[in-house]
């Protein structure tokens, strides 16, 4: 019988390239050669025997026998195969698993750096920033909050924001702003831990999620007391009197239209009142400039303090003053006059021995224009000063 030569490779190469035995085929090859060794056997008897010696049920036998044996060996080498495979496999899962598992450490890392560093920049602000949750309760407190509101962040985390405002209504209407427009931009006030009411300039707006969910409001606001300050300055530089205080002229006159215009809207009484210091040349000439500025400034204060918050006070030019009394009669003008030229007569003036004025009044006529009441008023002091000084005089 001819021979046939049969070349199976036995090694293969892995992933990484180096040789890896392949049982599969080594299970195949040990059949391969089991099998054919039992028909080399089972021919090689017979063939060598003259006589038949083994008989039909002999040969079925042994060649059942032969190719059950290489069937169970076949399948084996299936099932190594197949675990040979699935152990791979799983090498391969853990190997991937593993990279993955080194680069989400990577990431939670790099997380962790960008969630430090993202404290650092809220605390390095200059601003209060403040987060509160959708129950309202703040969750969030940087160090500018801190030092504005007096309280520390462990001690306001977890409860209502309502402990920062002056008014809890203006809270709750700036979250239903927020809530509904999506932002804030705008003055509020807010109440410090000492009770101290601090004016801030607010920009805050809602915190979603990365499916778009409502998780709360982020606040940045700047306390601007100083700026107030400096605006409260500005106005008082720009209406104010730097000497004495009072109203300058051309506050005085804009107060002045305004009144009228509402006294004839309404038909309400308004009266106005002017006075002059007598014989103020002569005191600045005896006792000096600065003791003029101080009799100035001090009959000023006196009459701010002795009329009320609703009338206006103004210096007219030099020694000249007018006071301007909304929903006032002219009998009870004359009476406010009267009172104003006694308090000044018997104050003490020092060095100055004695300090009088004369004081013109008049009520605003029906349609009457205020540069018409100011002329009627001005002739009326201008008869006080011709009378004899220090005393009132109104002109009807």
């Amino acid at each position: 019988m001819e021979k046939v030569d049969i070349s199976i490779s036995l090694v293969d190469e892995n992933r990484s390239g180096r040789p890896q035995v392949n049982y599969f085929r080594v299970f195949l090859y040990v059949s391969i050669v089991f099998l054919m060794g039992s028909l080399d056997v089972l021919i090689g008897s017979i063939s060598n025997t003259s006589t038949a010696f083994f008989t039909r049920e002999h040969l079925i036998s042994g060649g059942t026998n032969a190719l059950v044996t290489s069937i169970l060996i076949f399948a084996l080498a299936l099932y190594v195969n197949k675990l040979e495979r699935s152990l791979g496999e799983q090498k391969r899962v853990e190997k991937e698993l593993k990279l993955k598992q080194q680069q989400l450490e990577m990431l939670n890392k790099d997380l962790k750096v960008s969630q430090e560093y993202a404290i650092h920049i809220i605390d390095s602000s200059l601003d209060m920033i403040i987060t509160v949750n959708r129950e309202r309760k703040i969750v969030g407190f940087n160090m500018a909050a801190e030092k504005t509101f007096g309280y520390r962040a462990e001690e306001v985390i977890g409860k209502h924001v309502d402990i920062l405002y002056s008014d809890k209504e203006e809270s709750a209407k700036i979250y239903d702003s927020i809530v509904k427009t999506g932002q804030f931009i705008g003055e509020i006030i807010n109440r410090r831990r000492d009770g101290e009411v601090v004016p801030s300039f607010l920009s805050a707006s809602i915190l979603r999620d990365t499916e778009g969910n409502f998780l709360g409001v982020m606040g940045i606001s700047r306390d601007i007391t100083e700026l107030k300050r400096a605006e409260e300055a500005l106005r008082i530089a720009a209406t104010v009197d730097r000497l004495t205080g009072a109203l300058n002229r051309q506050t005085f006159e804009d107060a002045l239209g305004k009144e009228t215009e509402r006294a004839k809207r309404y038909g309400s009484p308004l009266s106005l009142l002017m006075f002059d210091i007598d014989r103020f040349k002569g005191i600045n000439d005896t006792y000096g400039h600065q003791t003029g500025d101080s009799v100035l400034r001090t009959v000023s204060s006196l009459v701010r303090e002795n009329i009320r918050s609703v009338d206006f006070f103004g210096r007219w030019g030099g020694e000249e003053f007018m006071v301007l009394l909304p929903e006032t009669s002219l009998e009870d003008a004359v009476i406010v006059a009267e009172k104003l030229r006694k308090l000044l007569e018997n104050h003490s003036f020092s060095p100055v021995p004695r300090v009088t004025a004369s004081f013109g009044v008049a009520q605003c006529h029906e349609q009457e224009a205020f540069d018409s009441l100011t002329k009627r008023t001005d002739t009326a002091l201008y008869r006080a000063k011709n009378r004899g000084r220090n005393r009132v005089e109104t002109e009807s």
